[in-house]
């Protein structure tokens, strides 16, 4: 959901929760206005020479070319430290950590990718050819960019590879002691769609994790009932097959045609999609996140996670139940999944956002701009079981434009502000006040605080991150069309004290 957040309700504590004391602004900010529009969400990345990680921001000029500004705090204040345009052929870009605190930026054309490197004088060139690609992007030429997952280090070599889908194949060019790259495919097929007379082609659900804590990174993916395993090695993949329960899909309800080839029915939908592939209590065997989906109509319809754990056997062979081991339900739609872990415990909680989808809500809705939201947190205890009820609830308010035909997403986030390895909830309130309730451990957040600051209308437009790797969550704002027009142009970092 996108769109503008006016106003962040915030319902009461659990009772016998003290107040703590007032602290001090735990954000510096630091801003720059810039001369073309923000188009895209910054990325952080350690770049250049100078001390900690620098900003990336995307966006596009008066003349309609493609500017890269890269930012970096100098001197106790935000400063450009490289600029430079791009062609339209270029319409995804991606991060790459080669070391623990070094990064490298890459950007996607239809048939190659090339490297950014920051400049040691003025003058010189910023972009490199990297690789010869081809993919499922037939894309010449571009108004905009995004980003794309497509940079990784399969084999462990400190290395950047890339992975790329085309219509019948996965492929994956692995980097060389050599130099260069070898292209390995896997029968791993892109999702297409024949919608009336149109090809709806997209690349399909993959993973990307360690499943056998080797320090290589492998690739997942679910077909028919059966999930495919790709253990990467220096120059090749090895493949296994693992059964799960059947009828769980790798696409979305609404993206899956019947045999009419028409959406498929919402008057009796019962439909199991697998969101994530991940390690959830902490035991290094990753798990299965499933949305279940249950519908008798467009108003009447709830989505519950079931939460299977992987097992190894003694020949360490992965295995899932039939049945969820666990699941996370409430009343009305669950959407926006996050699973992060809250209190450094090494288990995953999860967060979530319900709204209610009926007539009356929709009338209201329509009325008021405005539907009610609620931020549900829940914590697995140890034997990895979630509660029936949330462990926290929180009360938002979900706005939207019918004019400019925007939905807002609340700024509802999780960070560590203050560097104590716990994750802090962050609100924001009338789009000029940051409300932040610090983690104290045993499922408890302290009492509000507050900070005025000029936030996008939009929580989406806000993101964290590490600029100076102290340990603390930085903030990036951007803005967005339902803010003023000359914030268009802002860049702000809230920086963590």
């Amino acid at each position: 959901m996108k769109g503008f957040l006016q106003t962040a309700l915030l319902a009461s504590l659990p009772l016998g929760l003290m107040a703590t004391p007032a602290a001090a602004e735990p954000f510096q900010a630091l801003s720059i206005d810039l001369d073309f529009n923000i188009s895209r969400t910054p990325l952080s990345a350690d770049l250049t020479p100078h001390p900690g990680k620098e900003i990336v921001v995307f966006g596009r000029n008066e003349s309609q070319a493609h500017q890269v500004a890269v930012l970096a705090v100098v001197d106790g204040k935000l400063q450009l430290v490289d600029r430079f345009a791009m062609g339209e052929e270029y319409f995804a870009y991606d991060i790459s950590e080669q070391k623990k605190s070094e990064h490298t930026l890459y950007f996607l054309a239809h048939d190659h990718v090339g490297r950014y490197q920051y400049p040691q004088q003025k003058g010189e060139a910023r972009l490199f050819a990297f690789a010869d690609v081809s993919s499922i992007y037939r894309i010449k030429r571009s108004n905009f960019m995004r980003q794309i997952d497509f940079i990784h280090d399969f084999n462990n070599d400190g290395a950047s590879d890339i992975m790329l889908a085309d219509f019948t194949e996965l492929h994956v060019w692995l980097s060389q002691h050599e130099g260069g790259h070898k292209k390995v495919s896997l029968d791993i097929g892109s999702h297409s769609v024949l919608n009336g007379v149109e090809l709806n082609a997209s690349p399909a659900q993959v993973f990307t994790l360690d499943l056998n804590q080797d320090g290589r990174l492998d690739i997942a993916h679910l077909h028919e009932g059966r999930l495919h395993l790709y253990y990467a090695h220096k120059r090749h993949f090895e493949h296994q097959e693992v059964a799960i329960r059947d009828g769980i899909h790798s696409i979305d309800w609404w993206d899956q045609l019947g045999d009419d080839g028409q959406p498929l029915d919402q008057s009796d939908l019962k439909y199991r999609k697998l969101e994530r592939f991940e390690d959830i209590n902490g035991d290094a065997i990753p798990d299965l996140v499933v949305r279940y989906t249950q519908s008798s109509g467009v108003f009447d319809r709830s989505n519950d996670y079931e939460i299977y754990y992987g097992s190894l056997d003694k020949q360490r062979q992965l295995s899932y139940a039939n049945k969820a081991d666990t699941q996370v339900s409430a009343d009305g739609t669950l959407t926006d999944l996050q699973l992060q872990d809250i209190d450094g415990d090494g288990r995953l909680e999860v967060m979530v956002a319900s709204f209610e989808l009926g007539v009356s809500q929709v009338i209201s809705a329509l009325l008021a701009s405005s539907i009610d939201q609620d931020i549900l947190l829940y914590w697995q205890n140890t034997q990895g079981q979630f509660p029936q009820k949330p462990s926290l609830d929180y009360e938002t308010e979900m706005n939207f434009s019918i004019s400019k035909g925007r939905a807002s997403d609340p700024l509802v986030m999780l960070a560590d502000i203050n560097g104590d390895g716990r994750q802090d909830l962050l609100f924001s309130e009338d789009n000029d006040t940051l409300v932040y309730r610090i983690n104290q451990g045993q499922k408890t957040f302290a009492r509000s605080q507050k900070q005025k600051l000029t936030l996008p209308q939009s929580g989406s437009y806000i993101s964290s991150t590490d600029i100076n790797d102290d340990g603390k969550n930085d903030l990036l704002l951007y803005y967005g069309q339902l803010d003023k027009p000359e914030l268009k142009r802002r860049l702000s970092l809230l920086f963590a004290r």
